[in-house]
Parts: structure tokens; sequence; C-alpha cells
């Protein structure tokens, strides 16, 4: 499995409504499957591709978590939230570690002081591509695409 990841941080529009009791951490998320085979050990050859459309997940983070100096409670709630999302597991810790390095370690390494109205959002770019086996692949393909994608992935490895 490789999860890539990038981050963006930007205080929004002053003209919209500001929250300044949460920190809002917006993750994209992005996955793509492989159906892989290995004719020989040092050979992999990608037969099918199949991602999924983006999806948006939105993170809350308190303020008073934030600005604690604890962190081991900003870790404990940071991974108490991904694990509701329902991320992955591998995800989930991942993007635990990412938060907690980028998102919170930014702020604290610049002294972000949040005063009224202040407000800051995070977005957390994720891709995640994961080699699967053939039903699997077929599986989420047909969730991906519907049933009108079924008849794309009817292959026949002997044509290689």
């Amino acid at each position: 499995m490789e999860i890539e990841c990038s981050l963006n941080m930007y205080e929004p529009n002053t003209q919209r409504v500001s929250n300044t009791t949460t920190l809002t951490i917006c993750i994209f998320i992005t996955q793509r499957y492989q159906l892989k085979i290995q004719p020989s050990q040092d050979v992999k050859i990608v037969l099918e591709d199949a991602i999924s459309p983006r999806l948006c997940f939105h993170l809350k983070v308190p303020l008073s978590v934030v600005t604690a100096g604890l962190p081991h409670l900003r870790q404990n709630y940071v991974l108490k939230e991904l694990y509701k999302i329902n991320f992955d597991p591998t995800v989930s810790l991942y993007l635990k570690e990412r938060i907690e390095s980028w998102v919170l370690g930014e702020l604290e390494k610049n002294g972000c002081k949040f005063n009224e109205g202040c407000e800051v959002v995070a977005e957390l770019k994720v891709f995640k591509a994961e080699s699967v086996g053939k039903e699997e692949f077929d599986r989420i393909s047909c969730q991906i695409l519907g049933p009108e994608g079924l008849n794309l992935l009817h292959w026949d490895p002997s044509y290689l």
C-alpha cells in the first residue's frame, strides 16, 4: 500500500462567518486500486486501475485541544475523530502523524495566536494506492463504476 499526502493551510475569507472555537481540517481522499500480475520475480504488470471519486471529510479540532500544550490530549483526540470517519486503520495512523507534524506543528512553529475572528483551515489531500486480487478488484470496481463497468473488468491472463 502506498499513501501520499500534501498540505495547504490558509485563513478563510474574513467576510465569511468565523468560528473561533475550532480548527477545521478538510481531508480529501482518493483511493486507487490496481489489479497486478507478477509473471516473474522482478516484473509486475498492472492490468486494471480503478480510482474512486475524491471524498471530503471535515475534522473539527477544538482550539482548547490545540492550545492546551498536552501532546497526548491532541493525539488521542485526533485519532479518535479519525476512527469515527471509518478510514482504513493504516490511513488513520498515517493521517494522525501528518496532522500532528504538519498541521498542529505548523501552528506551534509559527506561534499562531487564536484571536477573535482568527480561523485556520488545513486541507490534507491523500492519495492511497493499493494492489488487490481479482475478486476484490471486481467488487471495488463495481462499487466505483456501477453495473455498467462490469463488462470492462473481464480479462484473461492467458493472453499475456
